[in-house]
């Protein structure tokens, strides 16, 4: 006796009639037949008779119907119980972030997976646009990115405040303009500008930097990805607005510029849907990422200058 033989069993007595049970269960009929006659012949003795509309229990098939209704229910229990305990001990967590937070998340990944051995983790890198699109789509259970007014004002989501960093106008050492101090704005109205794709803030700070100062914004690049700005910058294709967290010690080939305003600051938020079902662990997250961020902070001290644009919030 195994549980399909029961499952066959239990169908046959709920509508009587052997292609019914075979349809609903997805098997041939000769199947069915074989899975009641094992019981039969298990048992000894018959288990149906059958009449004008169809088949019914004899007293045997009766009392194993009883039987095998719990059997099937204690299975059912049993395959709940193990899956809700193997959904504890393996969870999982799906994370986005803006560009800005792709420099310190591998970091900061690997001590969450020390910490939490059984969470499968996964990260997304977008613009900030998307990185909204995709937690509003449920597609991850939070994100690292900066504020966002009508995500806010929707009600729908929680806002947890996790700390800044800088971002800078950078060059190539290949661009004289990186060894002057105190470096005018007008020095820069000759430069190509390298900004991102549609969505980036960096690219609507960037542009709305640029008319403010009165520079040429006709004279601009644009990249897509973080990295590209990076080997644009590299190649000297132009100046453009990134993270001070992509400016690696291991890289002499880009600079910050000495210029008004910068560097400038950017606060960041841990953003999770108010009926999220990960607290502890965006919990730990949001702490690492806290973690993070200061000690990145505590290496940039020495700026001359920590200022902030007027409702700077660049990804």
């Amino acid at each position: 006796m195994d549980f399909r033989e029961l499952a066959t069993f239990m169908k046959l007595v709920e509508c009587g009639h052997f292609t019914q049970t075979a349809k609903a269960l997805f098997i041939s009929q000769p199947t069915a037949s074989t899975h009641i006659k094992a019981l039969e012949d298990e048992f000894g003795m018959k288990l149906f008779v059958k009449g004008p509309d169809g088949y019914h229990t004899t007293e045997a098939g009766t009392i194993l119907a009883g039987y095998a209704r719990r059997i099937l229910e204690y299975k059912e229990d049993c395959h709940k119980t193990l899956g809700r305990m193997k959904e504890e001990r393996i969870k999982t967590l799906y994370l986005g972030s803006t560009t800005a937070g792709a420099y310190i998340l591998p970091s900061i990944m690997e001590k969450l997976r020390a910490q939490e051995a059984n969470t499968k983790l996964f990260f997304s890198i977008s613009n900030k646009s998307e990185t909204y699109e995709n937690l509003d789509r449920g597609l991850v259970d939070a994100i690292l990115a900066s504020f966002s007014k009508d995500y806010a004002q929707s009600g729908k989501y929680d806002f947890k405040y996790v700390g800044s960093t800088a971002f800078v106008l950078a060059c190539s050492t290949k661009n004289p303009l990186w060894k002057q101090e105190q470096l005018p704005i007008d020095a820069l109205k000759n430069e190509t500008f390298l900004i991102r794709e549609e969505g980036s803030a960096t690219r609507t700070e960037l542009l709305e930097w640029l008319k403010n100062n009165k520079l040429d914004s006709n004279n601009i690049i644009e990249v897509w990805q973080a990295e590209a700005i990076l080997r644009a910058i590299e190649e000297n294709a132009g100046i453009s607005l990134i993270p001070t967290m992509s400016l690696r010690a291991d890289n002499s080939l880009i600079k910050a510029l000495d210029i008004d305003g910068f560097p400038a600051k950017s606060q960041f938020y841990v953003v999770t849907p108010k009926t999220n079902n990960n607290r502890a662990l965006i919990h730990s997250f949001s702490q690492l990422v806290k973690d993070t961020l200061i000690e990145h902070d505590a290496l940039y001290k020495t700026s001359k200058r920590l200022t902030r644009f007027p409702e700077f919030s660049v990804s």
